[in-house]
């Protein structure tokens, strides 16, 4: 979603940004968010709830933004058509290792939240 809070709401988890399951991180991100909006929140006094919003769009969208596309692009990888198309990337995929097909989402993931 462009926008993930409006007034007193927030969207966090799949309600903000759903994943696709290719890359098994909705979970993840989700309990990233609700750790990252814990720690904002806790830093301010109810006036303030606008302030820590902001701060937690700040800490959360790119990370979020950049997985999301990452998972869709494994997806569209995982998915072609025609069949020659699936068949190189199968092969393809039988030559490199996990880490590597799963490099991008796994640095950002073991990057501090």
């Amino acid at each position: 979603m462009q926008k993930w809070h409006k007034e007193r709401v927030l969207l966090i988890g799949d309600a903000s940004a759903a994943f696709l399951p290719t890359a098994g991180v909705g979970a993840s991100i989700a309990m990233e968010s609700a750790a990252v909006l814990n720690d904002e929140l806790a830093r301010v006094d109810t006036r303030s709830v606008p302030d820590a919003i902001d701060l937690f769009l700040k800490r959360r969208r790119r990370r979020v933004d950049t997985i999301q596309a990452q998972s869709r692009l494994l997806f569209k990888l995982m998915s072609l058509k025609p069949e020659p198309l699936t068949m190189a990337c199968n092969v393809l995929l039988r030559c490199i290792s996990v880490d590597q097909f799963f490099g991008s989402i796994t640095r950002w993931m073991r990057q501090p939240i």
